[in-house]
């Protein structure tokens, strides 16, 4: 008798690890996304090249992650099946460098380059930077810095808000590429003001 409801119960459980394993078969696949540049309104002027790096950047820590993170009230969502390809941060960096390259009109100088003693150092931190309802937030505290003196220092906070469609990443992707470029914009007006006493 004990065999039989031994046996009967390794049945049960090679059949549940049979079902597990057919569920597992049909999970929905993880998607990945990355963000983009966006083109400035005006090109800008290659003429007067801007020396400046940019970097470093800080998040918060629940934006470090690969999973696209929303916001519903005061609990977040990450979203195990919908990631950024390469990270977050690096998303940001990346989209962020380039948007600047194309307002400002010159490349980022080499961290450690004789260029860069003379470069302005664009700093970021990223405050908020997700979905939340029917918008995308992003807040960030930003510094222009020249070690020339504490006179020839900035900084600024940007607060932007972009509409985004309940439930679809593809709307949420966008306002991300739209918020990086308006911080774009307002980074590089800074950077190019005449007389601020930034550059040498």
């Amino acid at each position: 008798m004990f065999a039989v409801q031994r046996t009967g119960v390794l049945g049960i459980a090679a059949l549940c690890v049979a079902l597990a394993t057919a569920c597992l078969g049909r999970s929905a696949p993880v998607r990945f996304y990355t963000m983009s540049p966006m083109p400035a309104a005006v090109a800008a002027d290659n003429s007067t090249p801007v020396p400046y790096i940019v970097g470093p950047m800080r998040f918060p820590r629940y934006l470090e992650r690969p999973q696209i993170v929303t916001r519903e009230g005061s609990e977040l969502k990450f979203n195990d099946l919908n990631r950024w390809a390469a990270g977050f941060e690096a998303n940001v960096e990346a989209v962020l460098a380039e948007n600047l390259r194309d307002r400002v009109g010159s490349n980022p100088a080499v961290s450690g380059s004789v260029v860069a003693n003379e470069a302005v150092r664009v700093l970021v931190d990223f405050v908020e930077f997700e979905g939340r309802d029917d918008a995308l937030v992003l807040r960030a505290r930003w510094s222009l810095r020249n070690d020339r003196g504490p006179d020839r220092n900035w900084s600024e906070e940007t607060a932007l808000r972009r509409p985004i469609k309940a439930d679809d990443l593809p709307s949420l992707v966008r306002a991300h590429d739209e918020a990086l470029a308006g911080l774009a914009d307002a980074i590089a007006a800074r950077l190019l003001q005449p007389g601020n006493q930034l550059h040498p």
